[in-house]
Order: structure tokens, then C-alpha cells, then sequence
């Protein structure tokens, strides 16, 4: 008998719905990171013995890209650590996330993160730290809010509504604006000011 060739198919990787909870047994990676049951009075499990140059990574579903806000909940008994975050796949990051002395390593806290920018479909999460001695129960990641465009109101998503002039666009890859209406992209040859003004130069391209 002879063997041409053997293929070998990865499985596909446990995702997290976005918006939504990330919990500790979502983790995709993670070398050294332990999963142990929790004391968390809202979860069931947490990520322990997190040191100095360790990562924990978790792949995200998400229906449409956008600004998302992130708080995690976490613990750490005497060390005041910091952690970082990373979308891997558009490059957005927080850093510096400061981890309060809580008194024990299962006494939580929240701990607000920032927000990250994610693409539509996967995204690769990573928590990474310099510092290490804590541990983190969840990740709650929303939907931001308050955001403007030029004036106008811009939802998590990059939704902004014009009203009359094109009805609902997405503004998330300007200079590119996509408008829902024509199923196009219009392209802004003027940019200036900080107000939207429909007078404003536009090249349309329809969506390929």
C-alpha cells in the first residue's frame, strides 16, 4: 500500500457572539493561562496564573463592524497589574488597562477597558499582559453609543442618518461612504470643515 498524501482539517474555532460575554472557557489560546471554577457570583469559571508575557486569545463573532466598548471583570489580591487588548485583525488596541488591588484573587471587580474597532464576520481577541498576578472572569463587549459624524449622530456600527439628503449611509471607511438607499459607495472629494454639508464634491461607485 502506498500513501500519496494525508490531509489534516484544523477544527473550526468556538466564536463568541458580539455583542455579548466572553467567558473563560471561550479561550482559543492561551499558553500558561489556567480555566478554573470561579467564586465570580456571575460566571461559573475564570482565567488564573496569568504572568508577566502571557496572552489569552478568543474569537469573536460579529455581525457588523463597528466600535465596541470593553469592561472586564477582574481580581488581584496585592499586585496592581495592567493588561492590554488587541484586535488582531483591524490593528485596534487599548493599553495600559489598570487591575485594582481587590483584596483577593476572587474578590471582582470591573474594570473599564476602553473601545476597540471590529470588522464584520471573526476577530481574534488578545489579552496580553506585561505584568501578570491577576485574574479575569469575563469580558463584557457592547455596542458604543454618543458617538457623532460631522455633527450628526453615529451609532456603534458607523450608521449615521442624513435625513433628505441620502437617507441612512455608513461612514466607517471614510473618505468611502456607503449608502443603503442606492446600494453604493460615494466617494468624498471634500472633506473639509467639521460639519456635514450635502453641497460637498461626491465621485459614486456602485458596490462591487
Amino acid at each position: 500500500m502506498e500513501i500519496d498524501y494525508v490531509r489534516v482539517y484544523a477544527p473550526a474555532p468556538e466564536t463568541t457572539p458580539v455583542p455579548g460575554r466572553v467567558l473563560a472557557t471561550d479561550l482559543d489560546d492561551g499558553p500558561g493561562v489556567v480555566i478554573q471554577q470561579s467564586e465570580n457570583s456571575e460566571v461559573s469559571h475564570n482565567l488564573t496564573s496569568i504572568e508577566s508575557g502571557d496572552f489569552a486569545e478568543f474569537v469573536l463573532d460579529v455581525p457588523q463592524a463597528g466600535q465596541y466598548m470593553v469592561t472586564a471583570s477582574v481580581a488581584s489580591e496585592s499586585v496592581i497589574a495592567q493588561f492590554s487588548l488587541q484586535a488582531i485583525e483591524t490593528g485596534s488596541s487599548i493599553t495600559g488597562v489598570d487591575v485594582p488591588q481587590t483584596g483577593g484573587p476572587q474578590t471582582w471587580q470591573t474594570a473599564e477597558a476602553g473601545s476597540l474597532n471590529l470588522q464584520q464576520g471573526l476577530n481574534k481577541l488578545r489579552l496580553s499582559t506585561t505584568t501578570g498576578g491577576f485574574n479575569v472572569a469575563y469580558l463584557d463587549i457592547a455596542a458604543a453609543t454618543g458617538q457623532t459624524w460631522k455633527g450628526l449622530p453615529m451609532d456603534a456600527l458607523g450608521n449615521v442618518d442624513t435625513n433628505s439628503w441620502m437617507g441612512l449611509i455608513n461612514v466607517l471607511n471614510e473618505p468611502w461612504i456607503y449608502v443603503y438607499s442606492t446600494d453604493a459607495f460615494i466617494y468624498m472629494t471634500n472633506l473639509q470643515g467639521d460639519t456635514f454639508e450635502p453641497g460637498n464634491q461626491w465621485i459614486y461607485f456602485p458596490k462591487i
